[in-house]
């Protein structure tokens, strides 16, 4: 089994300037199997529902378990692939305003 670091998912981020942040694995991992086992690997998946503003680069949003034979042989973090700033009283006035005049258009 081997994992790269790449993006796997987007979340959805409550009271951010940007409403979505990419999840990607932490780190690459890899793990020897007995030939023939391969296919009997499962993998469960658990992210964090609800992420609330501010996120950094690299914060823990979830994990990727795997198992073989009942037995965990793996777990990697999911984290954050870039910041993401609280959003301001200023910048969500802004942003009312701008959608309220391309409306009138």
């Amino acid at each position: 089994m081997k994992i790269n670091g790449d993006n796997i998912q987007t979340l959805h981020v409550n009271k951010g300037t940007i409403s979505t942040v990419g999840v990607c694995t932490s780190e690459t991992s890899g793990v020897l199997i007995p030939k023939g086992k391969e296919n009997q690997i499962e993998q469960k998946v658990y992210i964090q529902e609800n992420l609330n503003a501010p996120i950094f680069k690299g914060q823990k949003v979830g994990e990727i378990t795997y198992t073989l034979d009942n037995e965990i042989i793996g777990i990697i973090d999911l984290t954050a692939s870039n910041d993401i700033t609280q959003i301001s009283l200023g910048t969500m006035s802004c942003n009312i305003l701008e959608k309220w005049f391309n409306l009138i258009r």
